[in-house]
């Protein structure tokens, strides 16, 4: 979709934030230059007396840009991206989507909290994403490996005394091996079907943390609709910062619906039809 076939709306929105990020990249290029001609003096030193109150008052403003321009060029180049993404978003739209506004109710909250509730979200997302998920064939492998460990027992016990006087078992065996101790082995070798029954228990009872996995998808996708409503949220109380006059950077992973206040609905064609779908 061309950016002139939007609603006017977006293409204000599109303006505006196009000249934030210019007015920020002017912003951060005066000061980087405010910052240099400080630093120069700064390395020049003073030899008179004269030249006392010029170094001083250079001193002080390098100083005081010299943790700020990072910060600047930061906000700077955060704004510019989002800005690329934005136009990038509406020109890969098809020429049928659909796009209405959306205005997102605050409900009293500050932007560090909406923040705070992103990150939140975010660890959750992870921390089920890279949760362990056994096998399809778990209970094979887990036989498989009682099987082998009973076997590996056995093939190192010697039993003495088979034709007649003492008889007696003889162990070749580690019995201080941590890895895999002696009574491990032994329940393997002796009752296969509890030792795999246990193992099976341990397996499942470490991946249910955090959650057991049938049911991460789900809630995996319940996260991703709260964090998708958060940063429309987020959007608007960022630009109430702004407008405030607060220092505020944009975050990197802003969807750019949410940045830009609207709703898409593309066309999608079935046997020949056309429906919308969001």
């Amino acid at each position: 979709m061309r950016i002139n076939s939007c609603p006017e709306y977006v293409v204000k929105k599109l303006l505006t934030l196009t000249d934030r990020a210019a007015c920020l990249e002017e912003d951060a290029k005066a000061a980087a230059a405010k910052l240099e001609r400080a630093r120069i003096i700064v390395n020049q030193g003073t030899r008179v007396e004269a030249e006392r109150e010029r170094w001083e008052k250079a001193k002080l403003e390098f100083e005081a840009l010299l943790p700020s321009v990072p910060k600047l060029k930061k906000r700077a180049a955060a704004e510019t991206a989002t800005v690329s993404v934005c136009k990038r978003f509406i020109e890969a739209l098809d020429d049928h989507a659909t796009i209405s506004a959306v205005r997102a109710e605050t409900d009293g909250h500050s932007l560090d909290q909406v923040r705070g509730k992103l990150v939140s979200i975010d660890e959750e997302l992870k921390a089920l994403r890279n949760a362990v998920t056994p096998s399809a064939d778990i209970g094979g492998r887990v036989d498989e490996l009682v099987s082998w460990t009973g076997r590996a027992l056995e093939r190192k016990l010697d039993i003495q005394g088979l034709s007649g006087g003492d008889l007696r078992l003889l162990f070749h065996a580690d019995c201080f091996d941590e890895n895999v101790p002696f009574a491990w082995r032994l329940k393997c070798a002796t009752e296969p079907k509890a030792a795999a029954s246990w193992l099976l228990g341990e397996i499942e009872r470490r991946a249910s943390v955090p959650m057991p996995p049938a049911q991460r998808p789900g809630r995996i996708t319940v996260l991703m609709q709260q964090r998708h409503e958060w940063f429309y949220i987020e959007a608007r109380l960022f630009d109430a910062a702004d407008a405030a006059g607060e220092f505020v950077e944009r975050l990197a992973d802003s969807p750019p619906e949410a940045v830009l206040g609207i709703a898409v609905k593309v066309s999608e064609k079935l046997n020949g039809r056309s429906r919308l779908v969001a």
